[in-house]
């Protein structure tokens, strides 16, 4: 969360579920290209 906060694209708002927390922290992590997407 600390990643997408001090890029300045997203301010987490307490009643945000873990799940969309992760979920949007895994797409900016794959889009900034620091980690590859998840394929099965």
């Amino acid at each position: 969360m600390k990643y997408g906060e001090g890029r300045g694209v997203v301010e987490f708002e307490p009643t945000d579920s873990a799940t969309e927390k992760i979920e949007y922290i895994y797409r900016l992590l794959v889009h900034d290209k620091i980690i590859q997407p998840y394929t099965s």
